[in-house]
C-alpha cells in the first residue's frame, strides 16, 4: 500500500501552496480588496510577475508568521499569499483573539520590522479571515486519521494533509488515487466521518507521485 501521513503534505498539495506563494500582482484589484477580504484560501490565479514579490513573501513569512503562530496559538491556521487580489493572508480559527484584534496586532509587527514603502505595501496587501479550523485541530485529526487508515485503511494508494484544495477553508483532506474504486472512497469516508466537518475525502483519477 503506498500512502503518506497526514501531517506530511502530499505532492500534489506541495505544489498546489508553492504556486499560491509565489503569485502576487500589483494593480486596482489590491486596493479594492483592502476594504473587504476575500473570504477564502482558494486562488484562480497561479502565476504573477509583481517585481518585489519573492522577497518581500520571503521576509513576511520569516519575520512575521512565526510571532503569529505563537500570538495565536491553537487559533492559528495558515498564512499564505493570494494571487487574485495581490495580498498575503493570515487565517484564524474562533477563539480569544478577534480578528480585528488580530489585525492591529499585525500592523504593529510590520512597523517593528518593515519600513517606508516596504512597510506601506505589506499593510495594504495585509488581509485577516476566519477559517473554521485552527491548524493544531487538524492536525490532531490528521493524526489520528493517518494511524487508523494506516492499520485499517484501504488497500489502494492515499495520502493527505492539511490545505484548501477541495472547499473554501483550511481542512484536513484524504486523497485516494486512480487505483481506488467507488467503494473505497465510501468506506474511508465512513472511517472518518466521526471527525464531521474538518475533514475532506476524494478520489483523483491519477497515479499517487512516488
Amino acid at each position: 500500500m503506498k500512502h503518506s501521513g497526514l501531517p506530511d503534505t502530499l505532492h500534489a498539495v506541495k505544489t498546489l501552496l508553492a504556486v499560491a506563494l509565489t503569485g502576487l500582482v500589483l494593480g486596482p484589484a489590491a486596493a479594492s480588496a483592502t476594504a473587504a477580504d476575500i473570504q477564502t484560501c482558494r486562488s484562480q490565479s497561479s502565476t504573477s510577475d509583481a517585481p518585489g514579490y519573492k522577497r518581500v513573501g520571503r521576509e513576511v513569512r520569516r519575520a512575521i508568521v512565526p510571532e503569529a503562530k505563537t500570538y495565536l496559538g491553537a487559533q492559528y491556521t495558515a498564512q499564505w499569499m493570494q494571487p487574485d487580489d495581490a495580498g498575503w493572508y493570515v487565517g484564524v480559527a474562533p477563539g480569544k483573539r478577534s480578528l480585528a484584534q488580530v489585525r492591529t496586532w499585525l500592523r504593529g509587527r510590520i512597523a517593528e520590522h518593515f519600513s517606508g514603502s516596504e512597510a506601506r505595501l505589506i499593510r495594504s496587501r495585509m488581509h485577516v479571515i476566519r477559517q473554521p479550523y485552527g491548524m493544531t485541530d487538524l492536525r490532531e485529526a490528521g493524526n489520528a486519521i493517518w494511524e487508523d487508515l494506516s492499520q485499517t485503511g484501504p488497500s489502494v494508494s492515499w495520502g493527505g494533509g492539511e490545505a484548501c484544495t477541495l472547499s473554501d477553508a483550511y481542512r484536513t483532506e484524504i486523497f485516494l488515487y486512480e487505483d481506488s474504486t467507488t467503494a473505497d472512497v465510501k468506506e474511508v469516508r465512513r472511517k472518518v466521518a466521526k471527525f464531521g466537518d474538518r475533514v475532506r475525502v476524494t478520489r483523483l483519477d491519477e497515479p499517487m507521485d512516488d
